[in-house]
């Protein structure tokens, strides 16, 4: 749910974009700088993301396992191995949801762009 979530907000973003990548386009920007300025400010989009949900994962999770103590499966919290396998998957599926987008922000015809609004 959250790599779908990721996708539509990287590609309603860059879809608003289209008029500002037009005129960068038509300023000189190449195509490598644009598919650049997409995938970093979705990296940075992503990177607080997983740092504010591994904030908010540790205190939850926490007081989860305090009580759940006494049953019968306790959890363990602080298992760094599924803290960090979770977000290397969802860091390699954003990254694939990211390309999408990026490679549609280059192919923006600067003219077409334009005159869209």
């Amino acid at each position: 749910m959250a790599i779908t979530g990721v996708y539509a907000v990287l590609s309603f973003v860059t879809n608003r974009r289209t008029r500002e990548f037009g005129i960068q386009m038509m300023l000189g920007a190449t195509r490598q700088s644009i598919f650049r300025s997409v995938l970093v400010k979705g990296l940075v989009q992503i990177a607080v993301g997983l740092a504010c949900g591994l904030i908010l994962a540790f205190p939850a999770a926490w007081t989860f396992a305090r009580m759940t103590r006494r049953s019968m499966l306790p959890i363990h919290a602080f298992d760094f191995r599924l803290y960090c396998i979770s977000s290397m998957i969802l860091i390699a599926v954003s990254i694939g949801a990211m390309a999408l987008p990026s490679l549609r922000a280059t192919r923006v015809d600067p003219m077409q762009a334009l005159r869209t609004e």
